[in-house]
């Protein structure tokens, strides 16, 4: 009989495991795919999406008791086997037993599911929601009245409905060429993967620096206005009192094409600047946009000074890429560059996460240092002068292609791999 109960457990034991991980596969995606074929196991899949919850608290008892009935049975005929053994030695062999078990479930369940896991799921989740709407109804009931208390307790909010709804779509994303769908190109992920990163990025990694900022004195004179309007291309300049930290307002190009003010002060142009911090992130600067209706945005470091500048444009740059136009200069198209010697010419206010993730380096990154720059001028100590030099161990080495005085302008990176790998 203990025969019996421990082949039981254990074939029943790895069909829950497999169809535990058959769920957990379980995509809105590929429920839109089931429905063509199969409409029924679609709306039972769906089904299983809806009450996850409950299915869970399902699979967890009947994981438990399925594993005490193995114990139990293996114990019996370990004890019949070995009669003069004693108890400890017993329990000895019974942990490694349910251990050995528990591994191999686990095996055998993954080789089940890549081969039978529709079959697996048509099997087990009738009986499984029967369980949940009968013997388990009061469990999860319970379950469901705890967890929202301490929610309300600890003013947790429930996120996990847009977490997931995330999940599944770069899901869908990522996996598309494996489940057999039409694949989607290179340009396209990025977009969708920049616009689920805009809320995880702070303006300070997208922003214009302050010393990159086009900005004129609040006392300058329309003509020189409409001249560095002219000279910088854009059409949206920051206008200030002494020194670039106090911004009064912003200029647009557009109120001098057809002026009715003739006006001769500068400040009578002038829009109602829009201050926010370095730290505020980019998803939350594009609502701002769209609710104010404005294009430009000051970015104001924690000592209250300018930081840079931020437009509409930035954010698209995100989930589109570069956007060129005729004022763009032409020297942008010689950075972020991978050279025939597999050397990478970049721009000093690259971001290092940006040069890791598009040539698969592994630069150190730092709360404190954002850029290229930043890190190069931390290991040298200074400001480095051109052509300058400095070797980073397992990581890359950098040589200084163009500086000034303030700052780092070009660099070009010499990745270096270790040696031992491969």
């Amino acid at each position: 009989m203990d025969n019996e109960f421990l082949i039981g457990g254990i074939v029943i034991f790895v069909l829950l495991m497999s169809a535990w991980d058959a769920l957990r596969e379980i995509s809105l995606g590929r429920i839109r795919r089931l429905e063509v074929d199969n409409k029924k196991l679609a709306r039972k899949m769906e089904h299983w999406l809806e009450h996850q919850q409950g299915f869970e608290i399902v699979f967890r008892f009947l994981n438990l008791l399925l594993l005490s009935i193995i114990s139990t049975a293996l114990f019996s005929k370990l004890v019949a086997l070995f009669p003069d053994k004693k108890f400890p030695v017993i329990t000895g062999y019974m942990v490694i037993g349910v251990l050995a078990v528990l591994v191999l479930s686990v095996i055998v369940a993954q080789l089940l599911l890549i081969k039978f896991d529709i079959l697996i799921l048509r099997l087990t989740l009738p009986l499984l929601n029967i369980l949940r709407c009968s013997i388990f109804a009061p469990v999860i009931a319970l379950a469901r009245l705890t967890e929202t208390g301490a929610s309300h307790f600890s003013g947790a909010e429930h996120g996990e409905d847009k977490t997931t709804a995330e999940d599944e779509i770069m899901s869908l994303v990522e996996h598309a060429d494996e489940e057999g769908e039409e694949s989607l190109e290179e340009d396209e992920k990025r977009m969708i993967r920049g616009i689920f990163d805009l809320n995880d990025t702070p303006v300070r990694e997208i922003m214009t620096p302050r010393v990159d900022m086009s900005a004129i004195p609040i006392t300058s004179s329309i003509t020189e206005a409409k001249q560095m309007i002219i000279d910088s291309g854009h059409s949206r300049i920051p206008l200030y009192s002494e020194n670039i930290d106090n911004i009064r307002g912003v200029i647009y190009a557009k109120d001098f094409l057809d002026d009715k003010r003739k006006s001769e002060k500068l400040e009578d142009y002038s829009h109602k600047p829009l201050f926010i911090p370095e730290t505020k992130n980019v998803g939350d600067l594009l609502e701002e946009f769209k609710t104010n209706k404005i294009h430009v945005a000051i970015i104001i470091d924690e000592y209250g000074g300018t930081s840079g500048i931020v437009t509409l444009e930035d954010i698209l740059e995100e989930i589109v890429g570069e956007i060129r136009d005729e004022y763009d200069i032409d020297e942008k198209d010689t950075v972020n560059v991978l050279q025939s010697d597999g050397t990478i010419i970049t721009e000093g206010r690259t971001l290092i996460s940006d040069i890791n993730e598009e040539f698969d380096l592994e630069i150190p990154e730092d709360e404190d240092v954002d850029t290229i720059a930043g890190y190069v001028c931390g290991e040298f100590g200074k400001i480095p002068e051109e052509n300058e030099e400095i070797s980073i161990e397992k990581v890359a080495a950098f040589k200084i292609l163009k500086a000034d005085r303030r700052k780092v302008i070009l660099v070009q990176i010499t990745p270096l791999h270790d040696e031992n790998e491969d």
